[in-house]
């Protein structure tokens, strides 16, 4: 059975619209209650203090363990579950092995692939630096959180991936040094750092994109550009760890696996920080409206007044 390139781009296309779907669902990777202000405004006179406005003030680590525990467990135990049988159908149905080959006898993909090298490594580090050091000149709160949810996404993924590469200890595809390309393309050695943690499963290349994509576009849910450009990046990362070196970097199941694994993570992530943000917006606009705070008499008359 031969594996053509469109059938590779169809693969990943499937998995990115697939996190799409379920992505832009409003309930998928879990809500988070909002702030609760209790504010009594009145008027001045009758000694009862003047409101006052919350504001947005994130932390970096705010509900970190329960960010991360939310992200791989409860419905979104379906996506960790996902990645381990995509991982098993491709590997089982000789999927690895194929994509290795066309990538190895197509070199010139790889060529094509090469900015997704600088792209999974460094695209944390920009993004959160450039949106924290703007946030900070701006005195933008809600920049800053998008620059925190970009942080916790991309450390807790890269622990998460980190500990799953120590435990499986899968080989890459070392073409240079192996002849039986099938049997490596099937070989695991579970353990504890049995294969390190730089190769392996998944892909910690395209699962830090993810990190920063999907923290981003579930921070900012109605950004339709921003959701076009992440759903871009990971599908390009998915396909450039594949074919990058002749096909020697990463199996496509472990790109596939990274995919469907760590979204939920950033996902649940950014969720969190804008709805601290929104609730607080939200009480800041309730404190802020206009209300008639009653009629007294002081004995010398009457006097009316409204909150503000």
């Amino acid at each position: 059975m031969k594996v053509s390139l469109s059938g590779i781009f169809l693969m990943i296309i499937l998995c990115t619209s697939l996190l799409s779907a379920r992505g832009l669902s409003p309930h998928q990777f879990g809500e988070y209650p909002g702030l609760t202000v209790d504010s009594r405004n009145s008027f001045a006179p009758q000694l009862v203090s003047a409101p006052t406005e919350p504001g947005f003030h994130p932390r970096l680590f705010g509900n970190y363990f329960h960010n991360f525990s939310k992200g791989v467990s409860g419905k979104n135990l379906q996506w960790q579950l996902a990645g381990i049988a995509s991982t098993a159908l491709i590997i089982s149905t000789g999927t690895d092995y194929r994509v290795e080959r066309y990538f190895n006898q197509h070199p010139a993909y790889g060529h094509a692939s090469r900015p997704m090298i600088f792209l999974g490594t460094f695209l944390p580090v920009v993004a959160s630096g450039s949106l924290y050091l703007t946030a900070k000149l701006a005195k933008d709160n809600e920049l800053l959180g998008a620059s925190y949810a970009v942080i916790q996404s991309s450390l807790t993924t890269l622990l998460y991936v980190s500990l799953l590469k120590a435990i499986t200890g899968r080989p890459h595809p070392d073409w240079q040094n192996h002849s039986d390309m099938k049997a490596l393309s099937k070989q695991f050695r579970f353990g504890f750092m049995r294969g390190g943690i730089f190769w392996g499963w998944p892909s910690g290349h395209t699962a830090s994109t993810v990190a920063v994509a999907s923290a981003l576009m579930n921070y900012y849910p109605h950004n339709t550009w921003l959701k076009i450009a992440g759903y871009g990046l990971m599908g390009y990362t998915a396909f450039g760890v594949t074919a990058f070196h002749r096909g020697g970097m990463h199996w496509f199941s472990d790109a596939v696996a990274a995919l469907l694994m760590t979204y939920p993570i950033g996902a649940t992530i950014g969720k969190y920080y804008r709805n601290q943000y929104d609730a607080a917006h939200k009480t800041s606009d309730a404190t802020n409206q206009i209300r008639f705070s009653g009629l007294a008499y002081d004995g010398m008359g009457f006097s009316f007044g409204w909150s503000f």
